[in-house]
Protein backbone atom coordinates (compact mmCIF):
# COMPACT_ATOMS: atom_id res chain seq x y z
CA UNK A 1 0.00 0.00 0.00
CA UNK A 2 1.33 3.43 -0.84
CA UNK A 3 2.18 5.61 2.15
CA UNK A 4 0.63 8.80 0.82
CA UNK A 5 -2.69 7.17 0.00
CA UNK A 6 -2.91 5.91 3.59
CA UNK A 7 -2.50 9.39 5.08
CA UNK A 8 -5.47 11.51 6.14
CA UNK A 9 -6.76 13.87 3.45
CA UNK A 10 -5.84 16.94 5.49
CA UNK A 11 -2.13 16.01 5.32
CA UNK A 12 -2.23 15.72 1.54
CA UNK A 13 -3.39 19.35 1.45
CA UNK A 14 -0.43 20.60 3.54
CA UNK A 15 3.00 21.63 2.36
CA UNK A 16 5.75 19.13 3.07
CA UNK A 17 9.46 19.01 3.78
CA UNK A 18 10.12 16.62 0.88
CA UNK A 19 8.95 15.61 -2.54
CA UNK A 20 6.18 13.07 -1.99
CA UNK A 21 7.38 10.82 -4.83
CA UNK A 22 10.80 10.51 -3.15
CA UNK A 23 9.17 9.38 0.06
CA UNK A 24 7.06 6.77 -1.71
CA UNK A 25 10.03 5.25 -3.54
CA UNK A 26 12.37 5.32 -0.54
CA UNK A 27 10.03 3.93 2.11
CA UNK A 28 8.97 0.34 2.64
CA UNK A 29 5.38 -0.44 1.72
CA UNK A 30 3.25 -0.21 4.85
CA UNK A 31 -0.16 0.83 5.96
CA UNK A 32 1.03 1.74 9.45
CA UNK A 33 2.34 5.14 10.41
CA UNK A 34 2.62 7.43 13.39
CA UNK A 35 1.76 11.12 13.29
CA UNK A 36 2.60 13.82 15.84
CA UNK A 37 0.87 17.17 15.36
CA UNK A 38 1.90 20.44 17.02
CA UNK A 39 -0.26 23.55 16.69
CA UNK A 40 0.49 27.07 17.87
CA UNK A 41 -1.46 30.30 17.90
CA UNK A 42 1.38 32.66 16.98
CA UNK A 43 1.67 35.06 14.07
CA UNK A 44 1.77 32.33 11.44
CA UNK A 45 4.29 31.94 8.62
CA UNK A 46 3.75 34.45 5.80
CA UNK A 47 2.84 32.68 2.55
CA UNK A 48 5.82 34.13 0.68
CA UNK A 49 8.24 32.60 3.22
CA UNK A 50 6.66 29.16 3.57
CA UNK A 51 8.71 27.57 0.79
CA UNK A 52 11.95 28.66 2.52
CA UNK A 53 11.45 27.52 6.12
CA UNK A 54 13.43 24.26 5.75
CA UNK A 55 16.32 26.01 3.94
CA UNK A 56 19.57 26.11 5.93
CA UNK A 57 20.42 29.55 7.34
CA UNK A 58 17.01 31.03 6.47
CA UNK A 59 15.83 33.26 9.30
CA UNK A 60 13.39 36.10 9.79
CA UNK A 61 15.20 37.32 12.88
CA UNK A 62 17.53 40.29 13.08
CA UNK A 63 21.27 39.82 12.55
CA UNK A 64 22.77 38.07 15.56
CA UNK A 65 19.46 36.75 16.93
CA UNK A 66 19.33 33.42 15.13
CA UNK A 67 21.21 31.39 12.57
CA UNK A 68 18.29 29.70 10.81
CA UNK A 69 19.22 26.08 11.33
CA UNK A 70 16.39 24.86 13.59
CA UNK A 71 13.86 23.54 11.06
CA UNK A 72 16.62 22.46 8.67
CA UNK A 73 18.19 20.24 11.35
CA UNK A 74 14.80 18.85 12.37
CA UNK A 75 14.00 18.06 8.73
CA UNK A 76 17.32 16.22 8.29
CA UNK A 77 16.75 14.10 11.41
CA UNK A 78 13.15 13.23 10.46
CA UNK A 79 14.13 12.37 6.86
CA UNK A 80 17.04 10.19 8.03
CA UNK A 81 14.53 8.14 10.02
CA UNK A 82 12.20 7.72 7.03
CA UNK A 83 9.65 10.36 8.02
CA UNK A 84 8.34 13.60 6.61
CA UNK A 85 7.16 16.91 8.02
CA UNK A 86 3.93 18.51 6.84
CA UNK A 87 2.78 21.99 7.75
CA UNK A 88 0.00 24.47 7.19
CA UNK A 89 0.08 28.07 8.34
CA UNK A 90 -2.21 31.05 8.30
CA UNK A 91 -2.42 34.12 10.48
CA UNK A 92 -2.94 33.04 14.08
CA UNK A 93 -2.37 29.30 13.50
CA UNK A 94 0.48 27.07 12.36
CA UNK A 95 0.42 23.28 12.45
CA UNK A 96 3.37 20.96 11.96
CA UNK A 97 2.80 17.21 11.55
CA UNK A 98 5.65 14.72 11.71
CA UNK A 99 4.73 11.44 10.01
CA UNK A 100 6.81 8.26 10.32
CA UNK A 101 6.11 4.92 8.62
CA UNK A 102 6.39 1.95 10.96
Amino acid sequence: MEIVSALPDRLREMQTSAIVEDWESGTKATKNWIMVSIVDSGHGIPFEKQDKIFTPFFTTKALGEGIGLGLYVIKKIVHEHGGRIYFASKEGRTEFCVVMAV
